[in-house]
Order: C-alpha cells, then sequence, then structure tokens
C-alpha cells in the first residue's frame, strides 16, 4: 500500500518565504514542517494499492486545465484556536474549478468525494496543548492575520507519496526518491501534471 496525496508544489522562492516564519512557531510541541514540504493539498487519497496508481495517473492525464494565480496570504488553524492542531498559511484564488475535475476523476475511480475543501499551506503541526503553546499560537495569528507573501503561478499538480520504502515503480520521468526520517515525512512526486 501507498499512501498517496494530490497536490501543488510551492516555487522555491515561496518556501523561502515561509521557512523565515520557523522561529516564530518554535517550541516544544509544535513541530514546524520543514521546507521543502510546503505545499498545498488538492486530494489526500490515502493508502492505495500499487497497481491503483496506473489508474490514478491516467485519471489525472485526463484533466484539462489553464494556468492560473494564487495569492498566498493570512493565516489561521484548524480546527479552532482552542484545539489548534494545523496552524496554515491561506491561499486566495480560484482553485475550486481544479479541485471539482480532480474530485470528479477521482470518483471514476472509486475514491469518496470530499465534502468541503479548505485551501491552505500546512506550517506546523501542534503535538500538545498549554497555555504557552495557546499563548504562541494565538501571538502567532494576530501577527499574521494580514500577512501577503505575493502572488504564485499554478501551472501544474502532482500525485505524491510518502512512504519509508527506498525502492519506488516509476510511473515517469519526474521522480524523486522518499524515505521517513527523523525530521518528519519526505514527499516523493510519483507524477507531475502540466497545464494544457
Amino acid at each position: 500500500m501507498v499512501r498517496t496525496f494530490i497536490a501543488i508544489d510551492l516555487p522555491e522562492e515561496m518556501k523561502d518565504e515561509l521557512s523565515k516564519i520557523k522561529d516564530r512557531l518554535d517550541l516544544e510541541g509544535i513541530k514546524s514542517v520543514e521546507r521543502d514540504n510546503f505545499h498545498i493539498t488538492l486530494k489526500f487519497l490515502g493508502e492505495v494499492r500499487e497497481d491503483e496508481i496506473e489508474k490514478i495517473v491516467k485519471k489525472l492525464y485526463e484533466i484539462d486545465f489553464e494556468p492560473f494565480n494564487l495569492k498566498v496570504c493570512g493565516s489561521g488553524v484548524f480546527p479552532s484556536p482552542k484545539r489548534a492542531r494545523i496552524v496554515w498559511i491561506g491561499v486566495k484564488g480560484d482553485l475550486s474549478r481544479l479541485v471539482k475535475i480532480i474530485e470528479e476523476k477521482m470518483a471514476e475511480i472509486g475514491f469518496e468525494r470530499e465534502k468541503r475543501f479548505h485551501s491552505h499551506i500546512t506550517v506546523a503541526r501542534v503535538k500538545r496543548s498549554d497555555g504557552e503553546i495557546k499563548e504562541r499560537i494565538n501571538k502567532f495569528l494576530r501577527e499574521y492575520k494580514n500577512i501577503n507573501f505575493g502572488e504564485i503561478k499554478i501551472d501544474n499538480f502532482r500525485l505524491k507519496k510518502s512512504t519509508n520504502r527506498r525502492f519506488v515503480r516509476s510511473y515517469g520521468s519526474k521522480i524523486r526518491r522518499s524515505t521517513l526520517t527523523k525530521k518528519g515525512p519526505v514527499y516523493e512526486t510519483i507524477q507531475e501534471f502540466t497545464s494544457k
């Protein structure tokens, strides 16, 4: 079984900008996302069999979309400030069309449709909750409420996997090795899909 998801990887310059906020959340009990792992998840597929990946790739190749821009701005948490588990930076723009098509294509091969989509970039995961952590998160939310990191052009998305296996089958030329480390998961691109 392979843990897979569909995502947009961020440009290197945007990763650099987002990595600068790491020290704002640096506290035991809060795990910042590694720079290379910043992305926008479009759909989480979960654990799939390796023989299903070819079907997924085939369906994703059917998607036709025009390049578009997204604005990276604002901040928030899931599920709520009192019970924060995920700290994120917001994404504004019209991702809905692309997400809708992905949902339709994946439903055709048996994946359940998501009830709700909230575009964001996870920047930290909260491992425990106490007064100090809540205070640090609230301070971060106040500081970054109106932050604007700029715009990014979206002209591709990727099928990705997170695994501890050192060898993987190749479904295209654009592939990177991946393993789980003490710093957290390292993601691998199985296949990239570009705009028409």
